[in-house]
């Protein structure tokens, strides 16, 4: 006979679920400094940037600060990943001082990263169930969405170029998508629409990582229902042959509706001349970082050493747009590709078991993350890139662990 009892800690519990605050949040503060901002200048008040910024930090720092009450435990391993960041830096600089004026340049993202996303990374880490974390994260994506919207409304996106627009509502979307695959409310499936829309206006960069991770997070959902993918897989090939018949009138009428409501139609530009994927300006900053790793070979540049010496070649590169040549210059061709591969075999490992939602998490990290520096940015200012980074190298990979009870007879 057996007789024995399953229990699960409260407070390991109420950890779980908070986590969902803190991570939605993160998103939050990523976009609202710059869009609250851009809100109070539409409004014809940009006396008041600084303080519109300010309340999106006491509202990171509220909702930081009481789960770090709730959960001080968790704070010698934020406190302890803060000065490896900062040590790493500073050390970096003191071996490779040429560096120091693009350390200077970066050090508000580098700000953002130590205030924000190093405690996100630390305190998802340390999660032992992932469950619903998307849906209660859910309020987060619809404030994000609707503060965008606002500053849309009272012609406050001006002050934002087309492209930081995308990258802020990206996350939002994928967010807010993840619920509509579960749920199909009237506000996310709204949302969800206005968020493809600043997507579309906010370049090709957004719209590959929006696209992918629907796609990816589409599959993920489904894994376990072959049927429902392979009808997928047919819709899909008949969209796409629509859209090939249709598509020189339809992206002009997406150019219209883009430009009727004040928004830039960059991407559906290129997307009309078929210059989404022209890379002839990218083909010179990627020759350039190929030759700077031939003449580097195994030796290190130090931390922002792939922008300096782009920069030193041309400089109108601001870096090499690609954290493949940004890790083999900073660290050489040796140290550089092995934490390549060992970030890559961690991440296989990790999304391939485990618990799902986990891994739906560290889907969308990648997506956010690892497609964007593929093409743009540098890692070391990418907040995702850190939480992702953390998650896969101190995060509990088996989650849901429970405290079994009792006899077995």
């Amino acid at each position: 006979m057996t007789n024995y009892k399953i229990r699960i800690s409260a407070k390991t519990e109420d950890y779980n679920k908070s986590v969902a605050d803190i991570f939605g949040c993160a998103f939050v503060f990523a976009a609202g400094t710059y869009v609250a901002k851009s809100i109070v200048i539409g409004l014809g008040a940009p006396q008041l940037e600084l303080f519109a910024a300010l309340l999106i930090y006491i509202g990171w720092f509220l909702i930081l600060g009481r789960f770090l009450l709730e959960n001080y435990s968790i704070l010698p391993r934020i406190i302890l990943v803060e000065v490896l960041f900062w040590g790493i830096l500073y050390v970096s600089i003191y071996m490779f001082p040429e560096t120091e004026t693009i350390f200077n340049e970066y050090i508000m993202f580098l700000r953002r990263v130590a205030l924000v996303f190093i405690p996100c990374g630390v305190i998802c880490a340390r999660c032992t169930d992932f469950e619903g974390i998307f849906i209660r994260a859910r309020k987060y994506a619809y404030f994000g969405s609707i503060l965008i919207a606002v500053s849309f409304s009272v012609g406050g996106m001006a002050s934002i170029d087309y492209q930081s627009l995308g990258l802020y509502v990206t996350p939002f979307f994928l967010i807010l998508y993840v619920d509509f695959l579960r749920n199909k409310t009237v506000l996310t499936t709204l949302l969800l629409v206005v968020d493809s829309v600043f997507a579309l206006a906010g370049g090709r960069q957004s719209f590959i990582i929006l696209l992918l991770g629907a796609v990816i997070i589409y599959l993920f959902e489904n894994r376990k229902k072959p049927m429902k993918i392979v009808v997928a897989l047919i819709v899909a090939l008949i969209i796409i042959l629509f859209f090939s018949l249709m598509l020189e009138p339809l992206l002009k009428g997406l150019i219209v509706l883009v430009n009727a409501m004040g928004l830039d139609d960059y991407m559906l530009s290129m997307l009309a001349n078929g210059e989404l994927l022209s890379t002839s300006t990218r083909y010179v900053i990627y020759e350039s970082s190929v030759h700077i790793i031939q003449t580097n070979g195994h030796h290190l540049s130090g931390l922002f050493g792939s922008i300096y010496k782009i920069r030193a070649m041309y400089s109108w590169i601001a870096y090499p747009h690609n954290i493949i040549y940004d890790f083999l210059i900073d660290f050489g061709t040796i140290l550089g590709g092995s934490l390549l591969l060992l970030i890559l075999y961690k991440f296989v490992r990790q999304i391939i078991g485990g618990d799902p939602e986990r891994r739906l998490v560290l889907i969308f990290l990648a997506d956010i993350a690892i497609v964007r520096l593929m093409v743009s940015s540098n890692y070391l200012i990418e907040g995702p890139f850190y939480i992702l980074l953390i998650m896969l190298f101190s995060g509990n990979r088996m989650t849901k662990k429970f405290k079994v009870k009792g006899r077995i007879d």
